[in-house]
């Protein structure tokens, strides 16, 4: 009776010990969640690894904090730490690496690596990250396919942040039709999450930058009526919209 109480009393305490790890660990989550880089890169996680310093999930998580506050090198080093304590590269690691890569400035493998991230997981953060790098590289047809890739995972059918980015980049390509039906889907997406809450707030600054950009191809179209209309929808959804207003000047004497 007494060597099961003692086992019984030795797995009530591993558990405990489980339970406080997840704890820490979930404290670094939930200071990355709302924005809280520094103090996840600088408290939450270097707690958690002092208190567990065996637990990979803490050295992944610290390694991303450290990498939202562009400590790279540093962040490099936790990685590899965290992948000598899980030998499954799972698609977080993957999703780091190519974060990583991307600001050594090694585009090539960063979208590789993002690339696969989202492969063996299809989540909408994986897809965006892999579309930015790839935009920003230069990579527009690729960038674009990621782009629509993010659109079609659950988060993004409701996001219109991919389709608003697929047309600023046909847009920049002056394909005005492909990137007009882009935008125009883009904001019945903005419009229908923002009017899924309370009206008491500015719309989305994607909602807004739509508006001008059709703004812009309706100009470069010499369709000055259309121009107008959408400056003037952009400018209503901001008032504080200075480039709305420019538009708007320039345009003011100019006959539809």
């Amino acid at each position: 009776m007494n060597l099961l109480l003692k086992k019984l009393g030795i797995l009530y305490l591993m558990l405990l010990s489980i339970a406080y790890a997840q704890a820490e660990v979930e404290q670094i989550q939930t200071d990355i969640d709302n924005g809280a880089y520094a103090l996840a890169a600088n408290i939450s996680a270097p707690t958690a690894i002092e208190l567990y310093p065996n637990n990979p999930q803490a050295h992944y998580l610290y390694a991303f904090s450290l990498y939202l506050v562009n400590k790279i090198q540093e962040a490099r080093a936790e990685l590899a730490v965290a992948l000598s304590l899980d030998t499954d590269y799972s698609s977080q690691y993957q999703h780091l690496n190519g974060l990583l890569f991307a600001a050594e400035g090694d585009t090539y493998l960063a979208r590789q690596e993002l690339k696969a991230a989202f492969k063996n997981d299809p989540n909408y953060e994986y897809a965006m990250d892999w579309a930015r790098v790839a935009w920003q590289s230069e990579h527009f047809d690729e960038a674009i396919e990621a782009f629509k890739l993010a659109s079609q995972t659950e988060k993004g059918k409701i996001e219109g942040w991919p389709l608003l980015n697929i047309g600023r980049i046909l847009h920049k390509q002056a394909d005005y039709d492909a990137a007009i039906s882009a935008f125009k889907k883009a904001i019945q997406l903005f419009d229908a999450k923002d009017n899924s809450y309370s009206r008491n707030f500015l719309p989305s600054p994607g909602y807004v930058e739509t508006f001008y950009q059709l703004g812009q191809i309706y100009e470069e179209l010499g369709d000055v009526k259309r121009a107008k209309a959408y400056y003037n929808s952009a400018k209503n959804s901001d008032p504080d919209l200075e480039a709305a207003s420019i538009a708007l000047k320039r345009l003011e004497n100019t006959a539809p």
